[in-house]
């Protein structure tokens, strides 16, 4: 078999496929990171129920949603939310873990319960008609 070296060229072009990469990943992250103008709604059977101004304030408190599905609680960290309690079966949506970026959202299907992380300013990358 006959070995190949990589010239000069070949670890450009190989470099700047690396610069590219994480340049595109550091932007991707930094324009990810939590907005300060966050608000948690929290939706039974497709209806709103609550909605949550996040502030400082509410880091460490809970609150208790009970409906005709269930009683969940969630608990309010310091960047987000997570589900801290739930009567469900299975339990699932306390395994979700915390949101923290707009858009995220915990489900619990037994309860019928929806808890989502909302932004005040538009965060839309595309609508369509």
């Amino acid at each position: 078999m006959k070995k190949t070296k990589l010239i000069k060229g070949d670890l450009i072009v190989i470099g700047l496929i690396l610069l590219i990469a994480v340049l595109s990943g550091l932007y991707t992250w930094n324009t990810n990171k939590t907005s300060s103008n966050l608000s948690l709604v929290v939706k039974i059977d497709g209806k709103i129920y609550k909605k949550y101004k996040l502030d400082k304030s509410l880091v460490g408190k809970t609150a208790k949603i009970d409906s005709k599905y269930g009683h969940n609680t969630i608990k309010f960290t310091e960047k987000g939310a997570i589900m801290y309690e739930s009567d469900c079966k299975d339990k699932l949506c306390m395994k979700m873990g915390e949101v923290t970026r707009t858009g995220q959202s915990i489900i619990c299907l037994p309860n019928r319960l929806v808890v989502e992380l909302n932004s005040d300013k538009n965060d839309l990358d595309v609508m369509l008609n």
